[in-house]
C-alpha cells in the first residue's frame, strides 16, 4: 500500500510538470528546479540556453528587483544564447531611437556599463525584463541615469509607475528629456527649480534656459504645477540635449 501511494505521488508530480507550458518562440529543454518543484527549462527554440532575466538571482514575476552587477558577467550568462545583457540592451535600443540611441550604450556588451545599479520587472507571460530603470549613487543621492520599457501598455505603465514613485523620494533624482520629462511633468513629480541648485548637483557646465526653449512645450508645461521652468541644455554626443532635473535630491 505504501509504495502505491508513493507512486501515485511520483505520478500528480509528473503529471504537474506535463501541464506547465513554455511560451511561444520556446522549448522544453529538460527540467530545472524552481524552489522546492521541477518545472520545464524553456529555451529559445533554435538556441541551447536561456539564462536570462528570470534566471537571475532575485528574480520575482510581477515585482521590481535587482540585478546583481556581478551577474551580468558571470559564467552562465556569458554563454547564454538569450542573455540578460540582449534583454536590457533591445529596451534601452528602443526606448532611446527616437534621439539616436544612448549616448553609452551601442551594444549588448555594453550594459551594464558604468552603473552599477541596475532594476527590472517582468509583468507578462515571457520570461524576459519588460521595464528597467539604471543609475549609480552620486554622493548623497542616487542618479536615475536611464531606462526604458518595451513598449506594451504594461511594459510602459510599469516603468512610468516606477519612475515617478522614485522622484517622489527623498535621494533620488534624474536629468530627464523628450518624452519621459513631458510624461513626469504631467505627473506633477517635484523637480529642481534653480539653476544655482543644478550646477551644484551636477558638478557640470549646463547652459540655463529656465521655461523650454520650445515655445509651445513651454506653453504646454504651464498647465502643470508652478510651470516647471527648470530647463538648461547640455551636450551629450557633440549635440546639445535638453534636459529637466527630476526628484528631491539631497543639498
Amino acid at each position: 500500500m505504501k509504495l502505491l501511494i508513493e507512486n501515485w505521488r511520483k505520478f500528480l508530480k509528473e503529471e504537474e510538470i506535463l501541464v506547465e507550458k513554455c511560451w511561444d518562440g520556446y522549448k522544453q529543454a529538460g527540467l530545472k528546479k524552481k524552489g522546492d518543484r521541477m518545472v520545464p527549462n524553456c529555451v529559445p527554440i533554435g538556441g541551447k540556453t536561456n539564462e536570462g532575466f528570470e534566471d537571475s538571482p532575485n528574480y520575482k514575476k510581477g515585482e521590481w528587483v535587482n540585478v546583481p552587477y556581478g551577474y551580468y558577467d558571470s559564467e552562465e550568462e556569458e554563454n547564454a544564447e538569450t542573455s540578460i545583457k540582449d534583454n536590457f540592451y533591445d529596451i534601452i535600443d528602443k526606448s532611446y531611437a527616437y534621439i539616436g540611441g544612448h549616448v553609452n550604450f551601442k551594444k549588448n556588451d555594453d550594459v551594464p556599463g558604468k552603473y552599477r545599479d541596475w532594476i527590472a520587472i517582468d509583468v507578462d507571460a515571457d520570461p524576459e525584463a519588460d521595464a528597467i530603470r539604471f543609475g549609480s549613487q552620486k554622493g548623497k543621492n542616487f542618479k536615475m541615469a536611464g531606462g526604458g520599457n518595451d513598449g506594451t501598455p504594461e511594459g510602459i505603465k510599469a516603468y512610468l509607475d516606477k519612475t515617478a514613485q522614485m522622484l517622489f523620494t527623498p535621494g533620488n533624482f534624474g536629468e530627464m528629456s523628450g518624452k519621459i520629462s513631458t510624461k513626469m511633468i504631467k505627473r506633477e513629480v517635484p523637480y529642481v527649480k534653480t539653476e544655482e541648485e543644478v550646477r551644484k548637483i551636477l558638478g557640470k557646465d549646463i547652459k540655463w534656459y529656465g521655461a523650454h526653449p520650445n515655445p509651445a512645450l513651454a506653453a504646454k508645461y504651464e498647465a502643470y504645477g508652478d510651470g516647471y521652468k527648470a530647463f538648461y541644455g547640455r551636450e551629450l554626443g557633440g549635440k546639445e540635449h535638453i534636459k529637466i532635473m527630476f526628484g528631491l535630491p539631497v543639498l
